[in-house]
């Protein structure tokens, strides 16, 4: 196994962008993590340097701040729902409405990254 750079994210930071872009898609397509009509992290096996890749990518989202990121920055002590995402409808609060506001879906609907011009 290769040594590890020093200014890589660790294995939650990872996980926590990969999931947040996963939620945020509902198929691959626009996905940065797809590749082929698949997700990268069905080919790390297969290829030499899939991982540095994968992280890579991970760390440029990483500076995406989500509507629930900034809902919380304004309103640190506003009531959370279980899975952490504000007990507000998005849609109410910054009167965007999400392609995934189903009635039901507002932990992607929070999870969406903003537009750099709505920050």
């Amino acid at each position: 196994m290769s040594e590890r750079k020093e200014n890589k994210m660790d294995a939650k930071e990872f996980l926590t962008i990969y999931s947040q872009e996963c939620q945020s898609h509902d198929d691959c397509n626009g996905c940065p993590f797809d590749k082929k009509g698949g997700c990268q992290l069905d080919f790390v096996a297969d290829e030499e340097g899939c991982i540095d890749r994968l992280i890579d990518i991970a760390e440029k989202l990483n500076h995406k701040k989500t509507y629930a990121d900034d809902f919380f920055e304004k309103f640190p002590n506003a009531q959370k729902e279980a899975n952490g995402v504000p007990r507000s409808c998005r849609d109410l609060v910054y009167g965007t409405k999400s392609a995934y506001c189903t009635g039901g879906g507002c932990h992607r609907c929070w999870n969406e990254p903003m537009p750099e011009e709505e920050k």
